[in-house]
């Protein structure tokens, strides 16, 4: 089974905006100006043979993203450029929509065959099948 970083989001910012616009009609602090990093959705799912990772990327371009693993360490990453040439008339109010740059590691437990990993990006969703490394039984040395 994968090991997953424990992430507590700070929605301080969003928290604020919303009694704000819910209170005099309009954002406390402009959602421009949000610090708050980003990163997508995952599901992993283990059997005996594999791990399975689908991450939620709408939106991305496929060569802006990377599948790497070193030893039992799996990273994704990417880049999404935002676009406001979408808007062609009157004027952006609000964006909520993520930006940027990300990175996800993983700590696997149990090794994996790196050479026979498999990717696909399909319709927004990265799914990647990473095959477990086959447990060896342990082979008698004659002594001579």
């Amino acid at each position: 089974m994968a090991t997953l970083p424990t992430l507590v989001p700070n929605h301080t910012f969003e928290r604020l905006n919303q009694m704000m616009e819910d209170f005099v009609g309009m954002e406390a602090i402009p959602t421009h100006w949000s610090t708050r990093a980003w990163s997508p959705s995952v599901d992993i799912h283990e059997t005996d043979k594999e791990y399975q990772l689908l991450m939620d990327l709408p939106g991305f371009d496929q060569k802006n993203i990377e599948v790497e693993v070193l030893g039992n360490k799996l990273t994704l990453s990417g880049h999404r450029e935002q676009n406001l040439d979408e808007v062609k008339d009157g004027k952006l109010i609000r964006y909520e929509r993520n930006y940027g740059s990300f990175s996800r590691s993983f700590s696997l437990e149990s090794e994996v065959i790196a050479k026979h990993i498999d990717a696909k990006f399909e319709n927004g969703v990265l799914k990647v099948v990473i095959p477990k490394a086959t447990k060896e039984a342990a082979k008698k040395i004659p002594v001579h």
